[in-house]
């Protein structure tokens, strides 16, 4: 009887895992800007933003009308000859239905770039860098001060894939149930009943 039911259990298993793999993906976000960082000013720099993210944390955000994914991290940014810092509490963002993509601080958008590509991509699998226009920024408390960027220009927006995989907790179950079946079979056929 105990046979039976692990051997159901085993064979029912598969079927309970719902996710089985988490891909790692990296932001690589560029452009010449303006403005002011830490009330340093610059111009005409360029600015580098970097995050990385797992796909499982990628977010479709329900909008009536609009398609938006965003996932929350921290971006790393530095600017040629201003410095560098981070931005926590805001993430990345792709608006399929505005053909926009940006950073977002904790409370607005640091810098959106327009192209119509971003109306067929999303934050779940990897792009070539998409080259697009300015569309908006404004200011955002950073770890090194306020990041404040008044002018931009060949902004380029890429994503990149991981070359390996995040097994899920429902994977590492599913493979925990299948061993257990084994080891069942096995002592039934040793011991025998």
């Amino acid at each position: 009887m105990r046979f039976r039911t692990l051997l159901l259990l085993c064979l029912l298993s598969p079927f309970c895992a719902l996710a089985v793999h988490a891909s790692t993906y990296e932001l690589t976000y560029t452009a010449t800007v303006s403005g002011t960082y830490n009330s340093t000013p610059f111009t005409d720099a360029t600015i580098t933003f970097t995050g990385t993210y797992d796909s499982s944390s990628v977010q479709t955000i329900p909008i009536p009308g609009v398609t938006l994914y965003y996932v929350p991290t921290t971006v790393n940014f530095s600017i040629d000859g201003a410095g560098s810092g981070t931005i926590s509490g805001g993430g990345i963002f792709i608006n399929q239905s505005n053909e926009v993509a940006g950073i977002e601080g904790s409370d607005q958008d640091v810098l959106d770039v327009s192209a119509a590509a971003f109306g067929g991509l999303s934050l779940l699998a990897p792009f070539d860098p998409v080259l697009g226009s300015y569309d908006y920024s404004s200011s955002v408390n950073t770890s090194g001060g306020l990041l404040d960027i008044s002018s931009a220009s060949d902004l380029s927006f890429a994503i990149d894939g991981a070359s390996t995989a995040t097994p899920e907790p429902g994977s590492l179950a599913l493979l925990g149930t299948g061993l257990l079946g084994v080891a069942g079979i096995a002592r039934r056929r040793v011991f025998g009943s």
